[in-house]
């Protein structure tokens, strides 16, 4: 098999940051190209809510993606562990509410997502709340919620937080990073651009 020892990659959003940083930490010297800047501004990552929702995402997915998902949990624990820099992470499970006109597709998401759940023998991770059990949980909630959906195996982390925490790994790995660039295509291997 034939070991790459110089990577380039085109983007150098959240995915490309991680990928570099994976292969850096395996003595893979990389190359980072980008449109953007090294800060990452225009990025998606940037304005995304870092949620870490495999079951969330049940509802057009199938499955097989959401086992990744799951089993990708603890990657991110463990990632954000291995940063020198602190990046806030949580996993207290998402709450999904709706106002009351729009039950009904609450109740398509439950019962869709519930059903995929138990198909993919996946582990207990949906529950139907009633407005009760919606106020314990969340006592600064509007009353006006009635019903909602908590699942308790998803969380989130601070997009911006590790954006910047790969960039000072990716500085400290001495990836070397083409910011400002435009990459038109990727063919045979080769980036071709501006």
């Amino acid at each position: 098999m034939q070991r790459f020892r110089h990577i380039g990659i085109a983007g150098a959003g959240l995915l490309g940051r991680l990928l570099a940083w994976r292969l850096s930490r395996f003595g893979i010297r990389v190359e980072l190209f980008d449109s953007d800047t090294v800060d990452g501004t225009r990025s998606c990552a940037h304005i995304a809510g870092g949620m870490l929702a495999p079951f969330s995402e049940l509802i057009d997915c199938d499955g097989d993606v959401a086992k990744l998902g799951l089993d990708s949990l603890a990657l991110w624990t463990s990632w954000a562990d291995e940063l020198e820099m602190g990046v806030f992470q949580e996993q207290f499970g998402s709450l999904m509410v709706v106002h009351n006109r729009d039950r009904s597709e609450l109740h398509h998401f439950y019962r869709r997502v519930s059903d995929k759940i138990a198909r993919s023998n996946f582990p207990n991770s949906i529950e139907y709340l009633d407005s009760q059990k919606i106020l314990e949980m969340e006592p600064d909630l509007p009353e006006y919620f009635s019903e909602a959906v908590y699942m308790p195996l998803e969380g989130h982390i601070d997009s911006r937080q590790l954006m910047l925490a790969l960039k000072n790994e990716l500085e400290r790995l001495d990836v070397l990073w083409h910011s400002d660039v435009k990459i038109d295509i990727v063919a045979d291997s080769r980036l071709i651009g501006e």
